[in-house]
């Protein structure tokens, strides 16, 4: 596997028994066989705590002592690179995000915070000052020692909450150690060629958005971006115009189709795609990225469907008068049958028979595009296109 384009954790340590025993299983994970590395915690935690009438201050002091063992291993790791415009009017204020997720058979780990959270990460807290998972441990030539700190922070601020909650000084550690070694449970060290990074559980992957370019605008180019926003089972617009991870080959071809045919100010000698979100897959067992997706087992729910996207805009087209209930009936069936060419069909042909009412329905669902809906749905389904606009609606 070839090393990373950024930087993460260094793997030098200072020559302490611990670290010898963690540089031995890395060696041997990076050697193909996955290991653990039994952190051994005991840490003082004091908070500052005002006694009686708050006139008095004293340290409470409670000491976390745990053993725990951290998973070391070396797994497929996908990098989602998106490109992030801090001012859309000046591309030259433009940065990159890049985020990275180890593939463990089925399951999924992501490494610290995004630069979206660059602020939070440099500090280790976030928005609610709780200590998180962040990038704030490339600081720390000694991953050991950074973990333990962790610990003991998450420990700190329960034991703060606590006696600010009123609880008596002598339960007020209670639980905190159990939920400290429930949240270092999750921690997994990620090795590669010539790295190491801490990793957590991830709950999705992202997935990929086309949109009007908030560069150039609508009328000369469109962008694909990567989102962790789940889509709701209604939103038929987001379904419509977004694709998994593992099709983004896909995303490109609507996208191309969009510029084409409905992006008049397009320049087609000027490179646009420096912007496109790009995902690049590093596997030692030569897997591909419908290989990975086809082997998750995380929850389908808020990823992107066309069969989701037809069918919501069906049930918006019903809830609007544009179908019979025998209509939506079909739909539904249709829909449970998998017959998704015959759903597009059928919610072509109640377009077209009122375009006006179809027109009018688009716009008040904030369909601000110059083509229809079912222009997306026929691309992605490989029919041909209906560019015919005889009332001057969307078709």
């Amino acid at each position: 596997m070839t090393a990373l384009p950024f930087d993460i954790m260094s793997d030098d340590r200072n020559s302490t028994p611990d670290g010898r025993l963690f540089d031995t299983c890395v060696e041997v994970a990076r050697n193909g066989t996955p290991t653990v590395f039994r952190l051994d915690v005991d840490e003082l935690v004091s908070v500052p705590h005002a006694l009686g009438d708050g006139s008095r201050i004293e340290l409470v002091s409670r000491c976390l002592s745990f053993s725990i063992d951290i998973p070391v291993r070396t797994n497929d790791l996908l990098i989602f690179s998106d490109t992030i415009l801090e001012n859309p009017e000046d591309g030259a204020s433009a940065y990159t995000d890049v985020r990275s997720f180890w593939i463990d058979n089925d399951r999924v780990y992501e490494r610290g915070a995004s630069l979206e959270r660059r602020s939070e990460a440099s500090t280790g807290y976030g928005s609610s000052d709780e200590p998180q998972w962040a990038n704030g441990i490339d600081r720390y030539r000694d991953p050991l020692h950074y973990l333990r700190k962790l610990a003991a922070n998450w420990a700190e601020h329960a034991l703060r909450s606590a006696l600010g909650n009123g609880a008596p000084l002598s339960r007020a550690f209670d639980g905190i150690t159990d939920m400290v070694i429930e949240k270092m449970s999750r921690a997994v060290f990620q090795v590669t060629d010539n790295k190491i990074a801490l990793a957590k559980p991830a709950t999705r992957l992202p997935h990929v958005e086309v949109s009007p370019s908030a560069l150039w605008g609508e009328s000369v180019h469109f962008d694909l971006s990567f989102s962790s926003e789940p889509i709701g089972d209604f939103e038929w617009k987001r379904h419509l115009l977004s694709f998994s991870f593992a099709e983004m080959e896909k995303a490109i071809e609507l996208r191309d189709v969009i510029v084409t045919h409905f992006c008049p100010a397009h320049d087609d000698d000027y490179n646009y795609v420096w912007s496109d979100a790009s995902v690049r897959l590093l596997s030692d067992y030569g897997r591909t990225l419908t290989d990975i997706e086809q082997t998750l087992t995380m929850e389908n729910d808020g990823e992107p469907s066309l069969s989701k996207g037809l069918f919501a805009l069906g049930r918006a087209m019903a809830s609007e008068k544009l179908m019979t209930s025998a209509d939506l009936s079909s739909v539904l069936s249709l829909f449970e049958e998998g017959d998704i060419p015959a759903v597009h069909s059928l919610l072509s042909e109640v377009a077209t028979q009122d375009p006006e009412a179809f027109d009018h329905f688009l716009t008040k669902k904030g369909w601000d595009f110059s083509f229809s809906p079912l222009v997306l749905s026929a691309s992605r389904l490989g029919l041909e296109l209906n560019q015919l606009k005889p009332t001057g609606m969307r078709l």
